[in-house]
C-alpha cells in the first residue's frame, strides 16, 4: 500500500495495518510502518481452505485498499 499526503507526497514510516477480509485465511495484524517512499508491505498473506474470493485490507488511519 502506498501512504501519501493530499499533494500526493509518499508519507514515510506511517503506521499501516492488515487484516483478512474474506476466505479465511490468515495474516499478522500488526501494524507496519511505511518505508520512505510511503510504501507497506505486509506479513506473509496464507490464503484461507475455501475456494472462491480471498481479501486483504490495508488501512491507514481513514484511508483503505482492499486486495
Amino acid at each position: 500500500m502506498l501512504v501519501a499526503d493530499i499533494f500526493g507526497n509518499p508519507v514515510a514510516h506511517a503506521p499501516v495495518t492488515f487484516t483478512v477480509m474474506l476466505g479465511g485465511g490468515s495474516i499478522d495484524g500488526s501494524s507496519v510502518l511505511t518505508d520512505s517512499l510511503g510504501i507497506a508491505t505486509s506479513a506473509a498473506w496464507i490464503l484461507g481452505p475455501a475456494p472462491g474470493i480471498q481479501q486483504v485490507k490495508a488501512q491507514a488511519e481513514n484511508a483503505q485498499a482492499v486486495f
